[in-house]
C-alpha cells in the first residue's frame, strides 16, 4: 500500500463489539448473519451479488466464514478508505473470531457514512471506463 494511501485512512466510527448501539442490525446481524454480509457486500460494490454473496457466506457457516468475510472486509475498508485497526492481521481477527460482530459493524459504518461508500483512488473497479484499441491503433476511453 502506497504512502499517500495509508495516510488518507480514516478510523471506523463503530466499534467492532459495539453491536448493542443499533438494536435492529445487532438483531439482523444475529439473526440472518448471511443476509446482512451480502448487503454489505453489494453497498461496497455495486457490481456485486447480494445473493451470491448471502449464499457463498451461508456454504461457509460451518467455522470457515473467514474464508468469505475477511477479503470483502478488505474490501469494504478499501471502499470506505477505512484503516484496518491494529496490525496486519485485523480483518483475519474480527472476520475469524467474530464474524457476526465484524459485518454488524460494517453495517453500522454504512449506515453513518452512507451509500454509495466514497471511492479510494481510481474509484471502485466496476466503475472504471472501457479502453478499447479499434483497428487504427489508437487508444479511445469511454465512460461507464
Amino acid at each position: 500500500m502506497t504512502e499517500k494511501r495509508i495516510a488518507d485512512q480514516r478510523p471506523w466510527k463503530e466499534e467492532i463489539f459495539g453491536c448493542c448501539s443499533d438494536m435492529n442490525i445487532c438483531c439482523y446481524g444475529c439473526f440472518c448473519t448471511a443476509c446482512l454480509f451480502g448487503e454489505n457486500v453489494r453497498t461496497a460494490n455495486p457490481d456485486a451479488s447480494f445473493c451470491g454473496a448471502c449464499c457463498f457466506y451461508c456454504l461457509t457457516e460451518g467455522g470457515c466464514c473467514c474464508l468469505v468475510h475477511k477479503p470483502a472486509r478488505r474490501r469494504f475498508r478499501e471502499a470506505y478508505g477505512l484503516e484496518e485497526g491494529h496490525g496486519a492481521a485485523s480483518d483475519l481477527y474480527a472476520s475469524w473470531f467474530c464474524s457476526p460482530c465484524g459485518i454488524c459493524q460494517e453495517a453500522r459504518e454504512i449506515k453513518i457514512r452512507g451509500n454509495p461508500p466514497t471511492a479510494v483512488i481510481g474509484g471502485l473497479p466496476g466503475n472504471q471506463p472501457k479502453t478499447t484499441v479499434p483497428a487504427t491503433g489508437a487508444l479511445v476511453t469511454q465512460p461507464r
